[in-house]
């Protein structure tokens, strides 16, 4: 409950945009962010209050995708990362 739950990245194929679905069982602050393999920050893609339930981060592909390593959501009693 007090914790949010990241799903893996799923790739629309028509419009070629990625999109990062996470849940929360209640609002809160998060920061979603895309690192590289030295686990350095490459964007701050989205940020804000989540809603109750389920949540997306979408990402236009023109985003240099080739220095993405990791996806990363962040809030104020939690960080979570997946491969990207």
């Amino acid at each position: 409950e007090k914790y949010m739950v990241l799903y893996s990245v799923e790739r629309d194929d028509d419009s070629g945009e990625y999109n990062f679905y996470f849940t929360s069982e209640e609002p809160k602050e998060y920061e979603f962010m895309l690192l590289n393999e030295e686990m350095k920050l490459v964007s701050v893609i989205a940020s804000g209050t989540s809603s109750s339930g389920g949540n997306i981060v979408r990402m236009s592909p023109d985003k240099k995708t080739e220095e993405i390593a990791f996806y990363c959501l962040q809030t104020g009693n939690q960080k979570t990362m997946k491969r990207f």
